[in-house]
C-alpha cells in the first residue's frame, strides 16, 4: 500500500457520519492522547490516537456501502489488518474492545446476503489469521458492538492495551462465535465483556441486547427487552466481579452507552437507565441500526471498582 497525508473534504453528510459512527466519549480520558497522527494508506484512511494507557486506531473505508458481498468482507478482512499492522509498530498491542459501524446493515447483497453476513465473514477470516486458526477463538477475541448507520463508509474502532485482559461471556448466552448456521454462513467474533487486570480493573462490555441463548425476545417489547438487556448486563458484569479480588469492592456500571433505531423513545432510554445503575457517570444514548431488526435497543458499557454498599442491589442496584 502506498502512503499519503490525509486530506479532510467533508461533507455535510460526513460530519453527521462521524458523529454517528463516533467512540464512546469516555475513551478521550482513558486513552490519554499525546501522539494524535492520520494517515491514508491506498483509500483508508487510519487515525490513531496513542496515549499512556492505551492507543485507539480507527479504521475508515469510504464509500464501502457500494461493495459487493465479496469486496465488503475483504474490506473488513483488509481494515483489521491495518489495525494489527499499525499496533505492532507502538506498546499496546493488546486489542481489548472494538466499535464497527456499519453503513446499511440490512442491505441485500448480490450473493443473497445481508451487510452483516458479509461482515461476519470478513471479521472471522482476520481473527482466523490473527489467531492463528479457527480453534482458538473461544476467549482470545475481544469484546465488540457492531451497529448500523446511514452513511456510507465503513467505519471501525478498537482499543489497545499493555495490560493482561481476559475475555467473559454470559452464561445465559451462547458465545457468538458459537452460533448456529441460522445467522449467517461464518458466526460473528466478540467476547460478550473484556476484564481488563490494570492496577484500577476495568471491564468493556459489549454491544447486549435482549438475546437469551442465540434467540432474540420479546419481539416489539420495549420494556420487555430493556429487562432482558438489564439482565444480561448484570450477569455479565457479576461473571467478571467473581474474578476480581478487592475486599469490600465490586465491579459497577460507570459508563454506558445505549442505541436504538427510529421510534424508539430516547427519553424512556435514558429513565431506564439513571433508574438501574446507581453508579452511572456518563450515559449516551445513540440513534443506530441494530444487527437484528426486531431488537429496539442494545446497550454497552464499563464496569470499574466500587464500594460496597451491602444488599444484593435490585433495579437500582449494581449492574
Amino acid at each position: 500500500m502506498t502512503t499519503h497525508t490525509l486530506k479532510s473534504t467533508r461533507s455535510d453528510a460526513h460530519v453527521r457520519q462521524e458523529i454517528q459512527c463516533a467512540p464512546p466519549s469516555w475513551l478521550t480520558e482513558y486513552v490519554g492522547a499525546s501522539c494524535d497522527s492520520a494517515h491514508r494508506l491506498d483509500d483508508t484512511e487510519v487515525h490513531t490516537v496513542r496515549g499512556s494507557a492505551a492507543t485507539l486506531v480507527t479504521v475508515v473505508i469510504p464509500n464501502a456501502r457500494g461493495a459487493s458481498a465479496s469486496r465488503f468482507a475483504a474490506c473488513v478482512r483488509d481494515s483489521y489488518d491495518v489495525i494489527r499492522t499499525k499496533l505492532s509498530q507502538g506498546t499496546h498491542s493488546r486489542v481489548v474492545r472494538m466499535w464497527n459501524h456499519l453503513p446499511g446493515i440490512h442491505d441485500q447483497l448480490d450473493d443473497g446476503r445481508q451487510r452483516y453476513m458479509a461482515f461476519n465473514a470478513g471479521r472471522h477470516a482476520a481473527f482466523t489469521d490473527w489467531l492463528g486458526s479457527s480453534g482458538p477463538l473461544a476467549g482470545m477475541v475481544p469484546a465488540a458492538t457492531g451497529v448500523g448507520h446511514g452513511g456510507h463508509d465503513l467505519v471501525i474502532h478498537a482499543l489497545a492495551v499493555s495490560d493482561e485482559s481476559v475475555a467473559i461471556e454470559n452464561p445465559s448466552q451462547v458465545p457468538s462465535y458459537r452460533y448456529s448456521s441460522r445467522w449467517g454462513p461464518l458466526p460473528p467474533c466478540f467476547s460478550r465483556a473484556t476484564l481488563v487486570r490494570s492496577a484500577a480493573p476495568m471491564l468493556l462490555v459489549s454491544g447486549t441486547a435482549a438475546v437469551l441463548g442465540e434467540e432474540s425476545v420479546c419481539d416489539a417489547d420495549v420494556a420487555g427487552q430493556l429487562r432482558t438487556t438489564l439482565e444480561n448486563l448484570r450477569r455479565v458484569v457479576l461473571n467478571a466481579s467473581a474474578q476480581v479480588r478487592a475486599t469490600r469492592r465490586s465491579l459497577g456500571m460507570t459508563h454506558l452507552r445505549v442505541y436504538a433505531p427510529d421510534g424508539v423513545d430516547q427519553s424512556r432510554i435514558s429513565e431506564w437507565a439513571r433508574g438501574s445503575f446507581d453508579r452511572l457517570c456518563g450515559l449516551e444514548v445513540v440513534h443506530a441500526t441494530l444487527c437484528r431488526p426486531e431488537l429496539l435497543i442494545e446497550a454497552e458499557g464499563v464496569a470499574t471498582l466500587v464500594n460496597e454498599t451491602g444488599g444484593t442491589g435490585g433495579a437500582g442496584g449494581e449492574a
